[in-house]
């Protein structure tokens, strides 16, 4: 037998390095987009004036904040998920083989 290609087990490493990419990624990418409502703010200063518009404005602030708080959850959520995973893969190769 040549078990000199196979591998078991998980990589610390390797999964940090994934948590790492989805939030630089994904949830930065987002939260970024997120914070950006310059094109928001020129439109609605090209054609509306007055408290209604600075409410508006004020109001998809505070919406775009909400969203953020949401896609913090959200990574939060996934990342749990995925520490959860791989303590399962470290715990199944730690009990693979017993000593007798």
């Amino acid at each position: 037998m040549d078990f000199t290609s196979a591998s078991h087990g998980a990589s610390a490493t390797g999964m940090e390095t994934y948590k790492q990419d989805l939030r630089t990624n994904v949830f930065e990418k987002l939260r970024n987009a997120l914070n950006d409502i310059n094109d928001i703010k020129t439109a609605v200063s090209q054609g509306w004036v007055g408290t209604a518009a600075d409410n508006f404005i004020a109001n998809v602030i505070t919406g775009a904040n909400t969203l953020k708080d949401n896609v913090n959850v959200i990574e939060d959520s996934i990342n749990q998920e995925l520490d959860g995973a791989i303590s399962q893969v470290y715990d199944m190769d730690e009990n693979l083989v017993e000593l007798d």
